[in-house]
């Protein structure tokens, strides 16, 4: 349902010319792709989320607020290597 969610911000973003929200829409669909298991799809967001963050002309606030994200985003995909599991109920 997140991946589905992601997806449907990212596209009203594209369609919608919000520009400038594309870096953290992308984002957000890098992190539901990681929940969701697919670490491969999760780098392609977060590599075209970074791109899209450099091409934009935003304030230092902005940049900042994005990058954090990202930075956030990139560490877990590194450091989740195999499939994030619910946790187990008793």
């Amino acid at each position: 349902m997140s991946l589905l969610c992601a997806l449907s911000c990212l596209s009203l973003c594209e369609k919608g010319g919000l520009d400038d929200l594309l870096p953290s829409a992308m984002e957000g669909v890098a992190r539901a792709y990681l929940v969701a298991g697919d670490r491969r799809n999760a780098a392609k967001l977060i590599g075209m989320a970074k791109a899209k963050l450099e091409s934009l002309a935003l304030d230092a606030e902005d940049r900042k607020v994005y990058s954090v994200q990202i930075r956030e985003t990139e560490s877990l995909i590194k450091r989740n290597r195999t499939h994030i599991r619910p946790p187990a109920h008793s």
